[in-house]
């Protein structure tokens, strides 16, 4: 969110939810500089106290900052013994009775340290509470030039004894390099820099296999693949392997440790075995107009390719070391991200020019036959990115046209429940939030940490966020 941005939130409002009607009023935001929140209340015609109603819908808010943060919380029923709290602590609140439908405080600068979920509510006399507004607090780390892919990784290091990392893999596309962020919650250097990797020419895509510590770069460029050793101080990069023309999109198999290379100007796929010597050259495929990027099943050892100027995307076996055509999957306009969900074992296929996401159910009938089940869901305007957390069903698309990132309960429409009530995009779409970053490869989740991050090439940074709820 920058200076000028406004959306519409919950606010945090009057005498509260254990008085009868609550009182929950909504507010305008507009960011009046990178640090200043000044809420708007265009419900002024709301009862002092025991009044009140909800006008409207609940959205979410977010920002980046490691100063204090002004606060003006605009509502009814307040007095001068009411209390902002913050996380349920009580910070300085000050109470203007020419104004009383506001109050201001400043969320402090300890409390915006590390990536969180800031909760925000109002005490007033007799322990009656107002209803709660949630701020997301993010940590930017400032990277290499022009960041564009991104990849969150576990890391077993080479050290005696053994120790475990998380990192985050942002390709400067810019310098030729790979900034290597520590994400580690307990760790003294969390949310820095830790190591500088050269690859080679426009990195675009990254991508990670955790148990081997190896991963994959693809340099855009130089129509090249960087293997990377991760495991190793300092970290090497021990092969450099020829793709097609124009890599972009990396994808990688957990269970067999190999990469999948998209070839967007040559119209290819490459399929590279990682490990620390690798020679000859990758098995390879070609596919339909540029494909720019892919997801592997690693339960089933298949691979979506999204075929952007194609406007569909090509199923295919990779469980050895050819990659195999299997099927084609049509009517996909302007595809530009793949995901998968082992649970449902869907493949989610972020169509830009339609703002859906399309959830591919593949299921195994044969060898090499497929089932394949197709639905859609709308998310937000000119989506480009996405990332999906299976454990709790939650989808985010980064969406470019509107500066936005959608926040999707996709768990509720699995291929199996589409098309149900339940699945309208008022049900699904949890919360907007107001972030730019990469076209394309800007997003990834850390499965267990409860953080996402985002690689903005704007700014030359990477932003770790909490998970939204």
């Amino acid at each position: 969110m920058t200076t000028g941005d406004a959306v519409t939130i919950s606010g945090v409002g009057a005498a509260g939810y254990n008085v009868t009607p609550p009182i929950t009023p909504i507010f305008v935001v507009t960011v009046t500089s990178p640090t200043q929140f000044t809420y708007t209340d265009p419900t002024s015609g709301l009862a002092a106290s025991g009044g009140g109603q909800v006008v409207g819908p609940i959205t979410a808010n977010a920002f980046v900052s490691g100063n204090p943060i002004p606060l003006v919380l605009l509502g009814a029923g307040f007095t001068s013994s009411s209390q902002i709290r913050v996380n349920e602590t009580p910070i300085p609140t000050n109470f203007n009775p020419s104004r009383p439908g506001e109050l201001t405080g400043t969320i402090p600068a300890s409390l915006l340290t590390q990536p969180v979920r800031l909760v925000v509510d109002v005490l007033n006399p007799g322990n009656l509470y107002s209803n709660v507004y949630n701020l997301m607090v993010g940590q930017p780390v400032a990277v290499g030039n022009s960041p564009l892919g991104i990849a969150i990784g576990s890391i077993v290091l080479q050290t005696t004894p053994p120790s475990e990392l998380e990192l985050a893999l942002v390709a400067n596309s810019t310098d030729g390099t790979v900034s290597v962020v520590d994400i580690s919650p307990a760790s003294p250097t969390f949310g820095t820099v830790t190591s500088l990797i050269t690859v080679g020419s426009t990195p675009v895509g990254v991508a990670i296999v955790s148990r081997s510590g190896l991963a994959a770069v693809s340099n855009s460029g130089a129509s090249t693949a960087s293997i990377v050793n991760l495991t190793t101080n300092p970290i090497t990069v021990p092969s450099t392997i020829s793709v097609g023309s124009d890599p972009t999109g990396v994808a990688v198999n957990q269970s067999l440790g190999s990469a999948i290379v998209t070839n967007t100007s040559s119209n290819s796929v490459s399929l590279i075995p990682l490990s620390t010597s690798i020679s000859g050259s990758p098995g390879s495929l070609a596919v339909d107009a540029q494909p720019d990027a892919a997801s592997i099943a690693p339960d089933l050892n298949v691979s979506v390719v999204a075929n952007g100027a194609g406007n569909d995307a090509t199923l295919m076996d990779v469980s050895t070391g050819s990659p195999a055509f299997l099927d084609r999957v049509s009517n996909i306009t302007a595809p530009t991200g793949v995901d998968y969900d082992p649970v449902t074992q869907d493949f989610l296929i972020l169509s830009s020019a339609s703002n859906t996401v399309t959830q591919l159910n593949v299921t195994p009938t044969g060898t090499n036959t497929y089932s394949l089940l197709q639905s859609s869901v709308r998310v937000g305007i000119n989506p480009t990115s996405l990332a999906y957390d299976f454990q709790s069903g939650t989808l985010l698309t980064l969406n470019t046209a509107s500066n936005t990132l959608s926040v999707v309960d996709l768990a509720k429409c699995t291929t199996t429940t589409l098309p149900t009530t339940s699945c309208n995009t008022a049900s699904i779409v949890r919360d907007v939030l107001p972030f730019s970053g990469t076209v394309e490869y800007a997003l990834a989740i850390h499965p267990w940490l409860g953080y996402f991050v985002l690689s903005d090439s704007a700014n030359n940074r990477m932003v770790i966020l909490p998970m939204p709820r």
